[in-house]
């Protein structure tokens, strides 16, 4: 694996050790669908979430949220309507979040920002 696969995967796992630590249950992890991939599906207090978990550098230009393009929104969603179709017995409540994740100049996780429901979507669409 590449070393940026590596460190995308280590910010992964710190996103979701950090989700558990805060009273998320892990539904999923890389959920893969024909349009895209939702990193962690999660669920808490009756809600479904996707979360998308974004890694970068300390001191780069572009920040991990600013990272997310319009394209990559309309695949998460797609995907996750795909979750949502093969598992209806879950909770109908869904959002989205965000994990922005800093890495140090070795790669590791120094540094989590958790951002709930950054991506409204309409609830009849979920």
């Amino acid at each position: 694996m590449s070393r940026t696969g590596e460190a995308g995967r280590r910010a992964e796992r710190a996103a979701r050790d950090y989700l558990v630590s805060q009273g998320y249950t892990i539904k999923e992890m890389n959920f893969r669908t024909r349009f895209g991939e939702v990193d962690i599906i999660a669920e808490k207090d009756d809600c479904l979430v996707f979360v998308e978990v974004r890694a970068r550098r300390a001191g780069g230009l572009v920040g991990a949220a600013e990272s997310i393009t319009a394209r990559k929104l309309k695949r998460l969603v797609q995907a996750a309507l795909e979750y949502r179709a093969g598992h209806l017995e879950l909770s109908p409540q869904a959002r989205f979040d965000f994990i922005g994740v800093e890495l140090d100049e070795a790669g590791q996780p120094r540094r989590l920002e958790h951002i709930e429901n950054a991506l409204e979507v309409p609830p009849d669409l979920l």
